[in-house]
């Protein structure tokens, strides 16, 4: 349990033992994370995570989010959604201490889910693609873009032209 009026939790303990143990948690999460998801997939994100992981300010600003909310792609995409620079860690750092007063809130803004036709909308683009087995020549797709029809053709290597 996280308190930060600086007195004991539910059980007994000092709250800065309850923040240095969140911090160690949250610390070793984002050096996972950096090892296990972003490593030769993105450097930007990589470099992000280890710093992260190694600055007990930040380690401290996040450890104050919901626990669901730590999660290093939320806190990185909340942060880029609002301007945050893509690059070196210590210029994403600065930024992130200097706007924590619209990340925090922006992280903690309630998940939207678009996995069900209801919570959609109206859809943007419907795409109806039937490709024969065995295909090797173009193959035309149509694509309703709102309220404008375009098509796309698929060649056989892959490539997509909109027309």
């Amino acid at each position: 349990m996280f308190t930060a009026s600086g007195g004991p939790d539910s059980v007994g303990r000092p709250s800065d033992v309850i923040v240095a143990d969140m911090t160690q948690v949250l610390a070793d999460g984002y050096r996972r994370f950096a090892e296990l998801e972003a490593a030769g997939i993105s450097e930007i994100y990589f470099d992000w995570a280890t710093g992260i992981a190694d600055d007990p300010a930040v380690l401290h600003m996040i450890a104050a989010l919901p626990g669901i909310k730590r999660q290093p792609n939320l806190v990185f995409a909340a942060a880029r959604f609002l301007g945050a620079p893509a690059g070196r860690y210590a210029d994403f750092r600065d930024w992130l201490i200097e706007h924590s007063e619209v990340v925090t809130p922006a992280i903690r803004s309630p998940a939207r889910r678009a996995n069900g036709p209801a919570r959609c909308g109206p859809p943007q683009a419907v795409t109806t693609c039937a490709v024969p087995s065995g295909a090797s020549g173009p193959i035309s797709a149509a694509m309703r873009f709102a309220s404008s029809m375009r098509v796309a053709t698929i060649s056989a290597s892959g490539t997509v032209l909109m027309t």
